[in-house]
């Protein structure tokens, strides 16, 4: 716990990737879009905000996502549509460490003078451990059609379901 009397930190690392595949073939295009993001985060942090160290916070997040959409579209003619499937997995977790006066001698902190009155005494060292995992998984379909009824009016139609599942613990 020395990083509380040595200051504070965050710390932030961030990843990110995307892999786009087209073909085109006559009036039809395939489209893969695959992607990852991710992060880590580190925040050592004095929160009371005093200049005593009583309460730190030392938190750390972890993250990461990965999609992949495979849609198919078709221009040309007088009907235009796109349709499409896309999943993503999301995963995080935050793991956290809350010392409360772990770093305090509280006879530093009574007058000379009184120590030899009162006891020679401790403050508590308590602490708060904190977990949090969350997973998320999405699922769609979805679709959409223009349909070019005259050279100035054009119906769009669309539509798209979506699933998805959470679960976390703490």
């Amino acid at each position: 716990n020395l990083w509380v009397l040595n200051g504070e930190s965050s710390d932030t690392t961030l990843d990110e990737v995307v892999l786009n595949l087209q073909y085109v073939d006559g009036d039809y295009r395939y489209v893969a879009i695959t992607g990852y993001s991710a992060y880590n985060y580190d925040d050592k942090t004095d929160v009371d905000f005093i200049a005593l160290p009583l309460i730190a916070i030392d938190g750390k997040e972890d993250y990461s996502q990965w999609s992949q959409e495979l849609r198919l579209e078709k221009n040309g003619g007088d009907l235009d549509y796109t349709a499409g499937l896309y999943w993503q997995r999301a995963n995080l977790n935050y793991k956290e460490f809350s010392p409360f006066a772990a770093q305090l001698d509280a006879q530093n902190l009574i007058p000379q003078i009184l120590q030899t009155v009162l006891p020679p005494a401790d403050l508590p060292n308590v602490a708060r451990s904190y977990i949090f995992d969350q997973r998320a998984d999405s699922y769609a379909a979805f679709g959409e059609s223009r349909w070019h009824m005259r050279d100035d009016l054009t119906l769009i139609t669309g539509l798209r379901y979506t699933y998805e599942k959470k679960s976390a613990s703490h």
